[in-house]
């Protein structure tokens, strides 16, 4: 313990300075980083790997997911059509509340023509609307909870406002009618939850508002929080799902052993430019690679209700003390008096256990633990430095044996 503080005290006030400037800086610039999503993909990587590694992989135990596929929507009824058919999601929405289903969330856009309402339906697409608000009424009379998306805007102050959709200027059905917006943070391992429009109101996300949808008290759960991460991604693979050609032409009875009791999510999986032409519509990259909304926003519901992949992040004030003591350890091995492959052996092994300290906080603190940019620095600075006494050394070496020579030749 001497050796070690001599050692430090030899180092000079200026050379700590110069640690203790470049951690800070490390940190600031790690936070930056990642508050503005810049290297989001190599952070998806390393949550795929921290995933891949859990001992319990997740799965999905109380969704079911329904899509529009390529056949559905390029050679079936759907007609390869934008606006999506409305008729043909109430017949779906018909389907699914016969046999049982407990809550349907329609992810698809309906949005009405004209934000403010002046036109909430195109003529032409008016008797499609009408059927889809008299199938959700029937629907929620069967105790099937119905789920739609609001679209949201901004004010001239930046605020949300809800926009028109086209269902808007109907009479809501009193119960089991559910509303949440459907954008999707850039990062997806965040789970939106409420915002608040202007006027004070709130909105839940459209996966929350499914959640309400289908069981309340894990909304209850999760009431005092806003947007936090989560430590499990299922796979699209892994979901129970139909397409909507089986939806419509299944028997009830069977529809029902697969989605009785369930929360369903309706929504597009077909390719954008012809029938398996081109990328999914409705993509987003996740820490599973790019993947449909609808099943994003089952991942969301899935971790909600779960409840057991959901954790407050760690306060911001207690990432930043173990950021240090990390950089102070780093520090201490470097300046420690020791052979080079003792030394070595050492940082290896607190490399190893930052690895650990990571994996335990994003699986079970629900936060990544931004130790990389300052570390890199201080790994540089430990670096030019050893250099730079190597180079130190090296001279007062060819200066000791230049005075020999000089002194032999006197």
């Amino acid at each position: 313990m001497k050796r070690l503080i001599g050692r430090i005290q030899a180092k000079g006030l200026r050379y700590w300075i110069r640690v203790t400037a470049l951690a800070a800086l490390g940190i600031v610039a790690g936070r930056y980083l990642r508050e503005h999503e810049y290297w989001l993909g190599s952070r998806y990587a390393v949550y795929r790997l921290m995933q891949n590694l859990r001992w319990e992989q997740p799965y999905a135990q109380s969704t079911f997911v329904v899509t529009v596929g390529d056949d559905d929507y390029w050679k079936g009824e759907f007609n390869a059509r934008e606006p999506i058919r409305r008729d043909l999601l109430a017949h779906v929405l018909e389907k699914l509340s016969l046999a049982k289903a407990k809550a349907v969330a329609i992810d698809f856009d309906l949005e009405s023509p004209v934000p403010d309402g002046s036109i909430r339906e195109v003529p032409a697409y008016l008797d499609e609307t009408i059927r889809l608000v008299s199938t959700m009424d029937s629907a929620t009379k069967r105790h099937t909870s119905v789920v739609l998306p609001s679209t949201i805007g901004y004010d001239k102050r930046g605020m949300y406002v809800l926009e028109s959709d086209v269902y808007s200027g109907y009479p809501a059905p009193q119960d089991h009618f559910f509303k949440g917006y459907i954008a999707l943070p850039p990062d997806a391992r965040l789970v939106p939850l409420e915002i608040t429009l202007a006027g004070g109101n709130a909105l839940d996300s459209f996966a929350l508002a499914a959640v309400r949808a289908y069981d309340g008290r894990a909304v209850a759960r999760i009431k005092n929080l806003n947007v936090f991460p989560y430590g499990g991604y299922i796979r699209p693979g892994l979901f129970p799902q139909m397409n909507v050609h089986d939806v419509l032409t299944s028997d009830t009875d069977a529809m029902s052993e697969k989605v009785a009791g369930k929360l369903v999510f309706v929504g597009a999986n077909w390719h954008r430019y012809a029938w398996r032409d081109g990328p999914l519509v409705d993509t987003h990259m996740t820490p599973v690679g790019l993947i449909p909304g609808v099943f994003v926003h089952a991942n969301y519901a899935e971790a909600i209700i779960d409840g057991s992949d959901l954790y407050q992040p760690m306060g911001e004030w207690l990432a930043y003390i173990l950021e240090v003591l990390v950089l102070f350890a780093v520090s201490l091995v470097f300046v420690a008096e020791m052979h080079g492959v003792r030394k070595i052996v050492w940082l290896t092994g607190l490399s190893l256990l930052f690895v650990v300290v990571a994996y335990v906080m994003l699986q079970n603190l629900g936060i990544y633990f931004d130790y990389l940019v300052p570390l890199v620095l201080l790994f540089a600075h430990f670096g030019i430095d050893k250099i730079s006494e190597w180079r130190k050394i090296a001279l007062d070496h060819i200066r000791n044996c230049q005075k020999i020579t000089q002194e032999a030749s006197a």
